[in-house]
């Protein structure tokens, strides 16, 4: 009972962040005493080929087994978990709302999604972000949710004016219930779900990266890459592409490569080359889309900052460099200490359950 004392006095807290993809499971544990964070252990599990794709569930089994592994290769000092899903699987919306408290507004959006929003699934379970209210000259037309039935003529225009931009984030219930089940079946709790993105703005705000004006927010995987525009702290899109970056090791052999006529161009370092141009390529279209599509001509992104597991990451951000006009940030926090075998510890594929880790006890 003292020691539970103690733990709520000093202000500390223990946390897992739990991340799934494709190729593997990864687990961070944080701990955070008198405002000092350091890692407390790591884990990463590979998963069998086909047992995820495109982030959905193919096997459960195989899941089950590497989550199993997972929960039982370290003493945990604490079994409740904070999970990412996949951002394929989450429906992710920017809407129009009357600005109103988060209890109203979570019932409005409750009745447009009953009568007006057609969500790609049923029963959808749903949060919500409300995003700061804009100056009177950055007021454009409403973009996606119609609010015409809340009022007419005068009332109309009156509640228009006090509109709030909202991000809606929608993802089917089974897969949520689905999700806990396999933790909970390897003894491990979870307390929340959320997309990467948050996971990954929470991470840089930690290391006091970048955190003012409008910059891009990129993490890269062998198959996909999550890319996010963050103003002024504030998500205001984020999205999933399908990218392959390829894998190395099951590149042709030097004499079979002799042999194809068309090796060049499917070579490992040709692969990585095209699929870097194809991230160059999406960045700049999303630049675009949020300039001009969502109505914000005048503003300047002056930077990306990146993340990811893929064989080599400091040439990617070389190649960007090369490629873009904004400065390329690899990510970075000097002052993060690892406790267990600190010469292994990579932040860059660890951010995301490092991320999810930095909630602490927030549910």
């Amino acid at each position: 009972m003292s020691q539970t004392w103690w733990k709520r006095w000093s202000g500390g807290y223990t946390a897992l962040g739990l991340e799934i993809a494709d190729e593997h499971v990864r687990i961070c544990e944080v701990q955070e005493k008198q405002g000092h964070i350091r890692v407390l252990n790591y884990v990463s599990e590979p998963l069998p080929p086909g047992a995820m794709h495109d982030g959905r569930i193919v096997d459960a089994e195989a899941l089950a087994a590497a989550l199993n592994n997972v929960a039982k290769s370290v003493k945990w000092s604490n079994r409740s978990v904070h999970l990412a899903l996949p951002s394929q699987s989450v429906m992710i919306r920017m809407i129009r709302m009357p600005d109103v408290p988060e209890k109203e507004m979570r019932k409005l959006i409750q009745f447009e999604l009953e009568h007006k929003l057609h969500l790609p699934f049923e029963e959808p379970s749903f949060d919500f972000v409300i995003q700061p209210l804009r100056q009177p000259a950055e007021e454009e037309a409403p973009i996606g949710t119609d609010t015409s039935w809340l009022a007419g003529g005068e009332e109309q225009e009156a509640v228009a004016a006090q509109l709030r931009d909202v991000m809606l984030l929608a993802a089917p219930m089974e897969l949520l219930h689905t999700y806990s089940q396999l933790i909970e079946g390897a003894g491990l709790r979870p307390v929340s779900m959320e997309v990467k993105a948050f996971s990954l703005l929470r991470l840089t705000q930690h290391a006091r990266m970048e955190q003012s004006g409008v910059w891009l927010l990129v993490d890269v995987k062998q198959e996909n890459c999550d890319l996010s525009i963050v103003d002024q702290g504030i998500i205001k899109v984020t999205r999933n592409i399908e990218i392959r970056f390829g894998h190395p090791e099951t590149a042709a052999t030097a004499a079979e490569a002799e042999d194809d006529p068309f090796s060049a161009w499917t070579s490992p370092e040709q692969t990585f080359q095209n699929a870097a141009q194809e991230l160059i390529s999406e960045l700049e279209r999303l630049i675009n889309f949020y300039r001009y599509s969502l109505h914000h001509r005048e503003e300047q992104f002056h930077a990306v900052v990146v993340t990811g597991d893929i064989g080599d990451m400091e040439r990617l951000t070389d190649v960007l460099t090369q490629g873009m006009t904004q400065q390329v940030i690899r990510l970075a926090w000097s002052s993060l200490e690892a406790a267990e075998r600190a010469e292994m510890w990579d932040i860059s594929r660890y951010a995301v359950p490092l991320g999810l880790a930095l909630r602490g006890n927030q549910r």
